[in-house]
């Protein structure tokens, strides 16, 4: 039975804590959580070395991506064992290639060639379509549609039913509101919302 830590108690670790738990082979010990308490918090993030050192495996479900990703790094240099969670109603085509702390929602698709970098989110209904790659640490909230070799860079959120067209690039660090259209590449470090997207403020 292999035991897995999940870091972050919000409700984003409660869905990745679902996710896992479809998996009978795997058993979630609980969460380790700097902010909320309860019956399933069984430590501060620092705690993970002794969860560690008892042969857990883990997953960051922190939703803010910047947040999450200083996680992420922290227990990369100590050499944890990341665990991905995808429920199984998702389908992933064989030729995709997934990071390590990867979560990926019910019902959503990776077509062919896809790319997805470490400790990056994609939740339920999202659409990624062939040759896309999506940067490490990255949010995708449900129901995004990604056209084919879209390139998304690192640290990104990508608000709730968004569109982005084929062939264009997303900035590292950036932001695109819920429901906006993509049409055109956007710079880093910058905000952009609206159909077709617009700039909105720097970062």
């Amino acid at each position: 039975m292999k035991e897995v830590i999940i870091i972050g108690a919000g409700q984003n670790g409660q869905v990745v804590k679902n996710i896992i738990s479809l998996d009978k082979n795997t058993k979630v010990i609980g969460f380790l959580d700097d902010a909320k308490h309860g019956r399933e918090i069984v430590g501060l993030v620092a705690d993970f070395l002794k969860f560690k050192k008892r042969g857990c495996e883990f997953f960051i479900s922190v939703g803010d991506n910047e947040v999450r990703s200083k996680i992420f790094l922290k227990l990369q240099k100590n050499n944890v064992k990341f665990i991905n969670a995808i429920h199984p109603s998702s389908c992933i085509e064989s030729s995709a290639s997934l990071g390590r702390n990867i979560m990926i929602g019910a019902f959503s698709y990776l077509n062919v060639n896809c790319v997805v970098g470490d400790n990056t989110f994609i939740n339920n209904g999202c659409i990624i379509e062939h040759d896309v790659n999506i940067g490490a640490h990255c949010h995708l909230a449900p129901g995004v549609v990604t056209a084919g070799e879209t390139v998304i860079g690192d640290r990104v959120f990508v608000g709730i039913g968004a569109m982005l067209r084929d062939r264009i690039r997303i900035g590292n660090n950036s932001v695109i509101g819920a429901g906006s259209n993509v049409v055109s590449d956007t710079k880093a470090g910058a905000m952009y919302y609206g159909n077709p997207a617009k700039f909105v403020k720097k970062l």
